[in-house]
């Protein structure tokens, strides 16, 4: 009886040990910092916000709309500025580094990406008539909060969820995620306050963010104002393989566009 005792005590601190290893760890797992890169034709908006220097791409053509972008938690922004060149050809394009990653000092948290996100639209808001915002992965956590904090004219969630919480729980069934989570992105909360035209891209196969955590949050918006494209057979990251990705991105921020065209 005493051996077992003993051995359930071992079990329970490895246990507590592992909780504790994986929460110190969480934002290592969560953010996964990119080295500066380089992106030809792009300007460099320094946003100087809260003691931290924020290197954000510029692709501008004195256009008279915007979009900003938020990718996903271990992307290189600059990556897409050839296929939003092509792809958005009547908006000036921000990509924003976040914290850490891309030349941007300080480190990444929730309530940093969020606060920087907020600088910048307002940073930029006095240039143009109207600002769109295009979030991926962990990059719809972010837009999803503007868009509930500021007037913006379009959003577009690409493989979004509900909470980051929830999500990470899916992944670490044996923990106690959602009580551990800092970070919890909960867009599923905000999305009531989201009144703009809305298009949700889902990947079929999505292998990151399970599909009932973007169902959820698709629950959460307003049924006029959203289009759900689901791309057959497609994984979460290579979306851009599929024609149908680019197709519904240029259809929903073309001039003059609407979600019944």
């Amino acid at each position: 009886m005493k051996s077992i005792f003993i051995i359930i005590v071992a079990g329970v601190l490895f246990y507590l040990a592992l909780c504790a290893v994986m929460y110190g760890r969480q934002r290592a797992m969560l953010y996964f910092l990119t080295p500066e890169s380089h992106l030809p034709g792009a300007d460099i908006l320094w946003l100087e916000h809260d003691d931290q220097r924020i290197k954000v791409w510029k692709l501008a053509a004195q256009k008279d709309q915007a979009i900003i972008y938020f990718g996903g938690n271990a992307e290189d922004v600059a990556s897409n500025g050839t296929d939003f060149i092509r792809l958005f050809p009547d908006y000036d394009l921000y990509l924003m580094n976040y914290r850490g990653y891309g030349g941007s000092s300080g480190s990444p948290s929730e309530q940093a990406l969020f606060s920087d996100a907020r600088a910048l639209y307002d940073t930029i808001k006095d240039e143009y008539d109207t600002i769109a915002v295009i979030g991926r992965s962990l990059g719809t956590g972010v837009a999803v909060h503007l868009g509930a904090e500021r007037p913006v004219a379009r959003l577009a969630l690409i493989t979004p969820f509900d909470s980051m919480a929830k999500v990470a729980a899916a992944h670490y069934p044996w923990l106690p995620a959602e009580r551990l989570l800092k970070d919890r992105y909960e867009s599923a909360v905000r999305g009531p306050d989201l009144d703009m035209p809305t298009l949700v891209i889902v990947a079929e196969h999505d292998e990151v963010i399970p599909r009932r955590r973007t169902d959820a949050l698709i629950e959460t918006l307003d049924m006029d104002n959203l289009e759900v494209v689901v791309l057959s057979g497609a994984g979460h990251n290579n979306l851009g393989a599929y024609m149908e990705y680019e197709e519904a991105l240029r259809r929903f921020f073309a001039p003059q566009g609407s979600l019944a065209e």
